[in-house]
């Protein structure tokens, strides 16, 4: 990779902004820029972010509608602040807490930390110290993934191993895959604040230990078969779920009851009012839960997802409070009728 002088001439930075506004102008109309690891770009820090709030304007005047997000694993609040970056990959919102909360593995399949699995303290406190580094507008922008082409893919995450494809061998990323979970770590990372990110192969459940080993080619010769299947249509109902529900890419979040493999938290705005419920201990789980903290005060609520079928489509709402049970390993999402 050469290393380009961006402390020494203003003719460097023009000339690789104007590849930022190239792209994003007709005829090509690419949405953004995704910009690798870009808190080592120059040599100081300051450097950094004045330079990258130098790309972002020029981006902005050729098409104020682009995104502009950073690879970035610490807190990108000074970053975004400055107006260097719109947001970020969310791996302090998304995918660390997501992973570790449900499997206990660190996204790269290097460590394992049984103590967190389940743990909605450590989870619920790592999340708001992530929501407070995140201005509100990045919080929703920040791209939300559980699979990408750095890191182990999710489901492999899934059998909460150690390891890597030189070491554990090809084929072991595919045993012990835990579904029930891969499905709740998918609504999980689309109803948290954040842009939900689908890394191919996903939307199947293909496997994979990290790099190079989530590249592996799209299985199409696979993709008729009866579980591929199962796992695209659960992946198209979630989109389209989304995409039915503004709420969730512009509402007020808060947690409503957690406990040792559960946690609760309602989504709302002015318009709509959203419960997400997630359990993944392996026995059902009695619930009561306080949605008045969400603004639901009365009323019905109706399953409008759930990662599995269950037997009661509406709850009812008594004073604030909603009481029933959920089955084990499994997620559902209410909304207020």
């Amino acid at each position: 990779m050469p290393k380009l002088n961006y402390d020494k001439t203003m003719l460097l930075w023009k000339y690789i902004s104007k590849i930022g506004e190239k792209w994003v102008s007709y005829p090509f109309n690419a949405d953004g820029w995704r910009l690798d690891v870009a808190r080592d770009l120059g040599k100081s820090r300051q450097l950094n972010k004045t330079f990258w709030r130098y790309f972002r304007k020029i981006v902005k005047k050729a098409n104020k509608e682009a995104i502009i997000f950073a690879e970035d694993y610490e807190s990108p609040r000074e970053w975004i602040e400055s107006l260097s970056w719109d947001g970020v990959m969310n791996y302090i919102g998304s995918m660390d807490p997501i992973s570790y909360f449900l499997t206990g593995t660190e996204k790269h399949n290097d460590d394992f930390k049984p103590e967190l699995i389940g743990n909605s303290e450590w989870f619920i406190n790592h999340l708001r110290w992530a929501w407070s580094q995140l201005p509100l507008n990045s919080k929703y922008v920040s791209l939300n993934q559980l699979s990408n082409h750095d890191h182990s893919r999710w489901a492999t995450r899934t059998t909460k191993k150690v390891g890597r494809a030189h070491i554990n061998g090809h084929d072991e990323a595919e045993n012990g895959i835990d579904w029930d979970i891969f499905k709740i770590g998918y609504l999980m990372s689309f109803t948290l604040p954040g842009a939900p990110g689908l890394y191919y192969g996903d939307e199947i459940g293909l496997a994979g230990w990290t790099d190079p080993d989530n590249r592996r080619t799209f299985p199409w010769n696979k993709l008729n078969e009866k579980e591929y299947q199962e796992r695209l249509t659960f992946m198209k109902n979630m989109i389209q779920f989304y995409k039915e529900h503004f709420s969730l890419r512009n509402g007020s979040i808060e947690f409503l009851k957690w406990d040792k493999g559960f946690v609760s938290y309602g989504i709302w705005n002015n318009d709509e009012y959203i419960v997400v419920i997630i359990n993944i201990n392996d026995t059902p789980y009695e619930l009561e839960i306080p949605v008045w903290i969400s603004e639901i005060k009365n009323g019905k609520l109706q399953v409008v997802f759930s990662t599995k079928n269950v037997e009661f489509k509406e709850i009812e709402v008594y004073n604030g409070i909603i009481k029933g049970n959920i089955p084990e390993k499994s997620a559902i999402v209410f909304k207020k009728l």
